[in-house]
């Protein structure tokens, strides 16, 4: 009954979303300014790559590896498909005019619980993988050359936190998040002090998240950025199929561009959204 519901909630949302349109992202006021900040995924390798655009038309692709999200996928959705047959095979047989001889009931029975088995202990070696081995992220500008590298350090059990180094390894700030909590929360900090504090917005739409997905992009999370010279902004997810977000704030003399531009990177690629459901 859970799938059949999350089965029915995904194909709802496919058909509201080929039927409604996209919300209407607001635009950059000053032309001089690098904002809005626009980025879009994109497909085609195992490996997640994001093209990123500023106001002033510098093109940039971020790029990192993504295996142990891909076992955890795979073993978690293979795990409930291999609970739900055994579960029907086991109603089916009880509503049979005929039984079936116990040597093909145990049988089958036991293949679908070893083959369970078998996916939960890949979704285990994919969340090894995250933990263990360290996150690298590299962003590339229009030239094919780094323009940035973002390092994870340390072990990631309760709080990650992210090194930003330019192409000469020179670290220009540090971003931070902690895990395991309802709404997203991200930390943009230098040494000379704090420059953003960015916060997922709406407990409502982070809960149906974890229970349905991403739902073809109607529950991606959105963002609220505060940094200093008290400016406001926000990250805002553009509803569509694939990744899609904009980055804005008020005042752009107070956070360079490009500050934004590889943290809202690190977001998306870090704490994106999956069409199943999922929890950080």
């Amino acid at each position: 009954l859970i799938i059949i519901a999350y089965v029915l909630a995904l194909l709802g949302a496919f058909l509201y979303k080929m039927l409604a349109k996209d919300k209407t992202l607001p635009q950059a006021a000053n032309p001089r300014s690098g904002y809005p900040i626009k980025g879009v995924r994109l497909y085609g390798s195992p490996d997640l790559f994001l093209r990123l655009r500023d106001n002033q038309g510098n093109i940039f692709v971020a790029t990192c590896g993504r295996w142990g999200g891909i076992l955890q996928g795979f073993g978690i959705i293979g795990a409930a498909v291999f609970l739900f047959l055994r579960a029907a095979f086991i109603a089916l047989n009880a509503h049979l005019a005929f039984k079936l001889h116990a040597a093909v009931v145990n049988t089958v029975i036991s293949v679908c619980g070893l083959f369970a088995l078998v996916c939960v202990l890949i979704a285990a070696a994919g969340f090894l993988l995250d933990l263990i081995f360290q996150r690298k992220i590299f962003i590339y500008d229009r030239s094919g050359q780094i323009a940035y590298k973002i390092l994870q350090k340390g072990l990631p059990l309760f709080k990650e936190e992210y090194l930003v180094a330019d192409a000469k390894s020179a670290v220009q700030f540090k971003v931070s998040r902690k895990r395991f909590t309802l709404l997203r929360a991200w930390s943009v900090a230098r040494a000379g002090g704090q420059i953003a504090q960015i916060k997922e917005t709406g407990k409502t739409k982070a809960l149906l998240r974890m229970a349905f997905g991403h739902l073809c992009g109607l529950l991606r999370a959105d963002y609220a950025i505060a940094g200093r010279m008290d400016c406001r902004g926000d990250i805002i997810s553009g509803n569509k199929l694939f990744t899609y977000f904009q980055t804005q704030i008020d005042k752009p003399e107070a956070i360079d561009s490009n500050t934004l531009l590889v943290t809202a990177a690190l977001i998306y690629l870090r704490d994106r959204d999956k069409w199943h459901p999922w929890c950080n």
